[in-house]
């Protein structure tokens, strides 16, 4: 069977074997399946310790590098008490046409992408929100005033706008009372 990429490999490893290997169990069958992937996937595929993690990641699959090393180094020991490895390794056939050092670059590229889409959806809703304020009658006929004017017109008039908010602020804030007293200042009554 003839292996292009690595996505192809773990979908067909798992078929010949007959059971998801990248199932989250630490039964020998599947540790010693994983350890085979992880093989082929270093010495015929020639990936990074790395990439290989992120490979078994992207599929569910709990790992980081140091495990794919321990795998690869066991993987000759696994092979000598299961002859159906050696069967398995044989049945793949590898002509590789990517640059295995770009998966790293591809897979930040996919989180990258997908970060930006959550920014898109955030932008897109405050989007929407500036809209709805535009139609309000009121914001639509200051910004139909402002939308003329030169930008140093347009500076004045949001100067004077800070400065009238500050006037009712301070207006809100001193709020003068009237008290009406039945005695006059010294305390008698009139």
């Amino acid at each position: 069977m003839e292996i292009r990429n690595p996505r192809e490999l773990g979908r067909k490893l798992s078929e010949i074997i007959g059971y998801d290997i990248f199932k989250n169990t630490r039964r020998r069958e599947f540790v010693e399946g994983r350890a085979l992937l992880v093989y082929l996937l270093r010495d015929k595929l020639l990936m990074r310790w790395v990439n290989i993690a992120k490979y078994f990641q992207d599929h569910g699959k709990d790992m980081d590098h140091s495990t794919c090393i321990h795998l690869f180094k066991m993987y000759p020991t696994y092979k000598l008490y299961n002859e159906k490895l050696s069967e398995y390794e044989r049945f793949f056939i590898f002509k590789s046409q990517m640059n295995y050092d770009e998966i790293d670059k591809l897979h930040y590229m996919e989180n990258k992408y997908k970060e930006l889409e959550e920014v898109n959806k955030k932008l897109s809703l405050e989007l929407k929100k500036l809209n709805n304020k535009l139609n309000d009658p009121t914001l639509k006929s200051i910004y139909d005033a402002l939308v003329n004017v030169t930008p140093q017109q347009r500076k004045q008039a949001e100067e004077r706008f800070v400065l009238l908010k500050k006037s009712w602020d301070w207006k809100s804030v001193d709020k003068c009372e009237i008290i009406e007293s039945s005695s006059g200042i010294s305390g008698s009554a009139f």
